[in-house]
């Protein structure tokens, strides 16, 4: 990106990344301080309203502070003084910050620039504040915690030099497929959005909604001389009815979380329906059910909703990489109608992208489908680069124990943000094992293993399983900052 031709102050913020991500890591991490009183001085450049105006002042401050030369120390002090640049668009970014408005909303802040207000606006409608070919620029994750910062890394990283923005790439890779990131920023409106609650003690209810055999059905067919299981709702199972009859019980909960294939697209539409004019949770994660795919003849998505309390739509999700069962897994299950292939493949066409959405009002959120929580190396990059809050995981399982893959996913991931992993299970899957266990637990929420210092509030609260409440009540809550940390309505299993 040429600077000099940077339409406003995001802009510019943008292609100065660029440029230092260019930058050799040694003289990167090897340069002076950034000055205080040059800071100020771009800060003042940027106090136009009009944002050509800023970014030309801001332009001709940079080009009279650049040193000349190209000798190690003459880029170093380079690196100085875009950081010095960078420092004080970035304090200008913060005043917007939802992180701002969350916890310290009664602050008084200065006078916005209008052109702050204007990429605000644009943030809220596109979702990012600045985009180019390769990368976007979005507010800084976490939106609910404070992030980690330079003092707290043990190393020279670009990211943790500024509070307020990030610059992440449009697309990740997952073995030999790039997946775009969708970016969608949900408001504070009621009815569109999800309004403020409790920062920092969410309260979370679980649902399995399939609870026994029947309750799921799967069909094996032969295609291609593959082998593949498609599952969904058994004839008798009115998911609707369980979801609307646990309501009543849970609709003081942030999140209601429901697993994966318990929930179609037509129950998603009966249940938007039915929540206009009841109480409800903020923010409803629907699981995931079979979707028809756009060409007819063609494997269904699997695909899950998200709902805010009044039933409106906040985002979508399709699975982007589908389940192939091992044979050694598949044949500890009683499923009628298998050839013993080596995989039993999940039936359904996958998904070419991933969403990442900024709920202002509560924090960065993706919704990864069972599999795609295990895509190699893309999850890792994910919550590195977008540093969300929350990560919710819809699988279908014989349980969620802590000897299961998805614990021990999340605890490898736990170290590369602040996020929160909230894991749901039906009960289904455990009674078609041939030889059953007891009731595990339907849900499982883990924690960050650091967390960032001005958190501490939120140490020591890792691991937690949730179970049932009882055999009447079918549902579990955890909540978040509680009693000694995740407290569940159910048995705690071991951390």
């Amino acid at each position: 990106m040429d600077l000099k031709t940077a339409k406003d102050p995001g802009a510019l913020f943008l292609g100065l990344w660029q440029l230092m991500a260019s930058v050799d890591i040694n003289d990167a991490a090897n340069a002076p301080g950034c000055s205080r009183q040059l800071q100020g001085k771009f800060g003042a450049a940027l106090s136009a309203d009009n944002p050509g105006d800023a970014s030309n002042a801001f332009w001709t401050l940079l080009c009279e502070a650049w040193p000349s030369g190209l000798s190690p120390q003459m880029v170093r002090e380079q690196v100085a003084v875009s950081l010095c640049a960078m420092r004080a668009i970035d304090d200008l970014f913060l005043l917007v910050h939802p992180r701002t408005v969350l916890l310290a909303p009664d602050v008084p802040t200065a006078a916005l620039p209008l052109w702050l207000e204007v990429l605000a606006e644009r943030r809220t409608i596109h979702g990012a504040y600045a985009q180019n070919h390769s990368h976007r620029l979005l507010t800084r994750g976490p939106l609910s915690r404070a992030p980690t910062s330079a003092a707290e890394v043990p190393g020279y990283s670009l990211p943790e030099q500024f509070a307020a923005l990030q610059v992440v790439p449009l697309t990740v890779r997952h073995g030999l497929r790039e997946l775009p990131i969708v970016m969608k920023v949900v408001d504070q409106a009621a009815t569109r959005g999800v309004p403020p609650g409790k920062t920092g003690a969410e309260r979370i209810a679980i649902l399995p909604v399939a609870d026994e055999k029947e309750d799921l059905q799967h069909a094996i067919t032969m295609r291609d001389e593959n082998e593949y299981l498609a599952v969904l709702p058994g004839a008798d199972l009115r998911p609707v009815e369980k979801v609307l009859a646990t309501l009543d019980d849970c609709d003081d909960a942030d999140v209601f979380l429901l697993p994966e294939l318990v929930f179609e697209s037509a129950h998603v539409e009966a249940l938007s329906e039915a929540l206009d004019g009841r109480r409800a949770p903020r923010i409803i994660v629907a699981g995931s059910g079979l979707v028809d795919h756009e060409q007819a003849g063609n494997p269904k998505y699997n695909a899950g909703s998200v709902l805010n309390g009044l039933g409106a739509s906040l985002w979508a999700h399709r699975k982007t990489w589908a389940y192939w069962m091992l044979e050694q897994s598949a044949g500890l299950l009683d499923l009628q109608g298998r050839s013993g292939h080596q995989h039993l493949r999940e039936d359904i066409t996958m998904g070419g992208e991933l969403t990442m959405v900024d709920i202002d009002s509560f924090g960065r959120c993706i919704v990864l489908i069972c599999q795609d929580f295990q895509m190699p190396v893309a999850v890792e990059d994910i919550l590195t680069t977008y540093q969300p809050d929350w990560v919710f995981v819809p699988i279908l399982d014989t349980g969620t124990g802590f000897e299961r893959w998805p614990r021990v996913r999340a605890s490898n991931l736990a170290g590369l943000s602040q996020a929160r992993f909230l894991i749901a299970s039906s009960l289904a899957m455990t009674h078609w094992l041939k030889d059953p266990e007891a009731e595990p637990a339907i849900g499982l929420a883990i924690g960050p293993a650091q967390v960032a210092r001005a958190n501490d509030d939120d140490a020591n609260r890792a691991i937690k399983a949730v179970k049932c409440i009882s055999t009447q009540k079918r549902y579990g809550i955890i909540e978040w900052r509680s009693g000694d940390g995740w407290e569940t309505s159910g048995f705690n299993s071991p951390s």
